[in-house]
């Protein structure tokens, strides 16, 4: 729409860090010092960094939809009330990938409960958990026992599951394996390890 009014103006480029974390890997792939790492080695360091590079185009992603988001002057619920008070959130979200954050508009009123379009066209769930990371709890959950869970090696990367609930349900199984898995190293949105440094032009 020619007319439409967005939530803010683009930025210069929204993957530039997703591209500077690819540019740096080919740097450091071809560096003397990754040239004496084993294969195990190897496949180590990329499965880390590539799945850190993989979270970075997924938050790209996310911004770049937020700056393009028409805002509205109002929307409806299906209570037939409408929203016309609108400001910018966000929330997180925890994917297989690691966590990422989604902004969108809030569309409020006084005495109703706010309406966010942008969830709806991600079909976000109300947890902090996307789809993909409850279907993989889902699937470990139905295969072994509590017990082997809250110890098991698996992958996502291998990190012992710390039971922090107690034995009732699967539901409750499930949700610990959710959180324990969101909590990892590898879940969390971190600053990724810098491939090669500029400061002293040797590959890390």
């Amino acid at each position: 729409m020619m007319n439409a009014e967005y939530t803010r103006a683009p930025s210069a480029d929204e993957f530039h860090s997703a591209r500077d974390q690819f540019e740096a890997a080919i740097t450091w792939l071809k560096s003397e010092d990754a040239s004496k790492l084993t294969h195990s080695a190897l496949e180590e360091r990329l499965e880390e960094e590539g799945r850190e590079l993989m979270r970075q185009l997924f938050q790209a992603h996310l911004d770049l939809r937020a700056v393009r988001e028409e805002r509205l002057p109002e929307v409806r619920g299906c209570d037939g009330q409408t929203r016309n008070h609108v400001r910018e959130s966000d929330r997180a979200l925890a994917t297989v990938l690691g966590v990422v954050r989604v902004r969108r508009l809030q569309y409020g009123q006084r005495g109703v409960s706010s309406l966010f379009p942008g969830d709806v066209a991600l079909n976000l769930p109300e947890e902090v958990y996307s789809h993909g990371l409850r279907r993989v709890a889902a699937m470990e959950a139905s295969k072994i026992s509590y017990q082997e869970t809250v110890s098991s090696k698996t992958t996502p990367p291998a990190r012992s599951l710390r039971g922090r609930c107690r034995i009732s349900c699967s539901d409750r199984l499930w949700t610990s394996t959710l959180s324990t898995w969101a909590e990892l190293p590898w879940a969390r949105k971190r600053r990724p390890t810098p491939w090669f440094s500029p400061s002293t032009g040797r590959a890390s």
